[in-house]
């Protein structure tokens, strides 16, 4: 389950990319090295321009939480 993707605009031809991901408890930690690698690479491959992939294994219930502290910490307008 994707959480949350976040993109950054570093430069011109550089963009971070960083995206929490929920993964299946059952899963052992080569198998998620190996998808991580591979979803590295793919976002690399859509776009010249990002560079750089930060990858955050994050359960959905604590995303969920983060989120909320964020929406309630932001100003009003």
């Amino acid at each position: 389950h994707v959480n949350e993707v976040l993109t950054q605009h570093l430069g011109p031809a550089d963009v971070l990319v960083n995206v929490s991901l929920d993964m299946d408890d059952a899963l052992k930690a080569g198998e998620i090295e190996q998808l991580v690698g591979r979803l590295e690479t793919r976002m690399r491959g859509l776009s010249p321009k990002v560079r750089r992939v930060f990858i955050e294994i994050q359960a959905r219930q604590d995303a969920a939480a983060r989120q909320a502290d964020l929406q309630r910490a932001e100003p009003a307008a």
